[in-house]
């Protein structure tokens, strides 16, 4: 038994696991994409913490929501850069080059529905668990 006072779980609010979610995310996301392997188990064992530690739809969410936005940057980015050089080197190629940023819309798509789901769906502690 707990004495009177003392606070049943240190679970953070939503709100605060979504927005701590968002900054690991883009933090964990620029580690994965620069420093390959290495910076890929160091995100998802950042990401397997926070996740199995707080409110994990909040987390989930804010976390696919930040490596989606960072891949859909990098996509774009990609796609500015082979149109340029398209354009530079007067070049048509005879097949096709993927231009499909389904991927990195679906880590967008998922993450914005749990960060929904967390901060505006049913209030509980574990943030709809």
């Amino acid at each position: 038994m707990k004495a009177p006072g003392v606070a049943r779980s240190r679970l953070l609010p939503p709100l605060r696991a979504w927005v701590l979610g968002m900054a690991i995310g883009a933090v964990g996301t620029w580690f994965f994409l620069w420093f390959l392997p290495y910076g890929l188990l160091i995100y998802a064992m950042l990401a397997a913490v926070l996740v199995l530690r707080g409110p994990r739809a909040a987390f989930s969410g804010a976390l696919l929501l930040a490596t989606g936005l960072w891949f859909t940057y990098w996509h774009f980015k990609m796609l500015a850069g082979l149109r340029r050089a398209e354009q530079r080197d007067r070049l048509v190629s005879g097949g096709r080059c993927e231009r499909n940023a389904v991927p990195a819309l679906t880590f967008v798509l998922v993450g914005a529905a749990l960060s929904i789901y967390a901060l505006l769906g049913k209030r509980s502690p574990r943030a709809g668990e």
